[in-house]
């Protein structure tokens, strides 16, 4: 029971990991190219950045999984790839994660028969979780709502996976496996939430720094540090610059 603990913290590590690095990329693109969350085709293609990242971590999830390498629940961490991209980044992105993870699913499976089951059951789970996120309640709702609807999946394949009977005197087993995932899972969620909701701040504040409360224009501020970025690439490349001021 506790090669599985250390495997599920491991790869939980691993997972944090990905998240803040994952928060550190967007929020350097939030301050040099702001465009990019404006214009819908970049901010198109940073999502899909975003499903192919989460995606390739599961396969390594997945290779860490296989007999032989580290036999632990990190299976419960595709669960968690397909649950956060889909309450934080929408439906695009956890597809193309759920795609990829379900190709190295079927390519990298040692059991053909078990594979196919998991397949289904990860389908069935992301189509579960696009629906919950379209109802109007709170992120933390939509959360739980979705990490209490894999409930029968779990059942169904640590029963096979690890040998634990559905008997009622491996209740105290089952409680235990599930309260270690659900406490992963709220790590994991916290994690995300805290990157997504200080990244928008942050960029809320720079915004608010170089705009005029009034006119929403850019102030003084913006004027200096533009024109100090233009002069600097003009005396990079050699070029002429210009600065026309209109008062009236």
């Amino acid at each position: 029971m506790w090669n599985i603990i250390q495997s599920l913290w491991s790869s939980l590590a691993l997972f944090l990991s990905a998240l803040f690095f994952h928060g550190m990329i967007l929020r350097s693109i939030r301050e040099n190219k702001p465009n990019w969350f404006i214009n819908n085709h970049q901010h198109h293609i940073i999502r899909y950045f975003i499903g192919m990242y989460y995606g390739v971590l599961g396969l390594y999830f997945i290779w860490r999984g296989l007999p032989g390498e580290d036999f632990g629940i990190y299976t419960d961490m595709l669960i968690n790839i397909i649950l956060m991209l889909n309450v934080f980044s929408g439906t695009g992105p956890a597809t193309i994660a759920t795609s990829i993870i379900i190709i190295g699913k079927l390519l990298l499976g040692y059991n053909p028969h078990m594979q196919l089951i998991y397949v289904f059951f990860l389908l069935s789970y992301h189509f579960i979780c696009i629906q919950v996120n379209t109802l109007k309640i709170s992120l933390v709702r939509k959360f739980i709502l979705s990490k209490l609807s894999i409930t029968p999946f779990m059942l169904y394949y640590l029963h096979f996976k690890m040998a634990i009977p559905l008997q009622v005197y491996a209740i105290p087993k089952w409680l235990f496996i599930f309260t270690i995932s659900f406490i992963c899972s709220l790590i994991l969620y916290l994690a995300a939430r805290f990157i997504d909701t200080s990244n928008k701040q942050i960029f809320e504040l720079r915004q608010s720094s170089i705009l005029d409360p009034l006119t929403n224009l850019a102030n003084y501020r913006h004027f200096d540090t533009c024109l100090r970025d233009e002069y600097k690439e003009s005396t990079l490349k050699q070029t002429p610059l210009s600065v026309i001021i209109f008062d009236y």
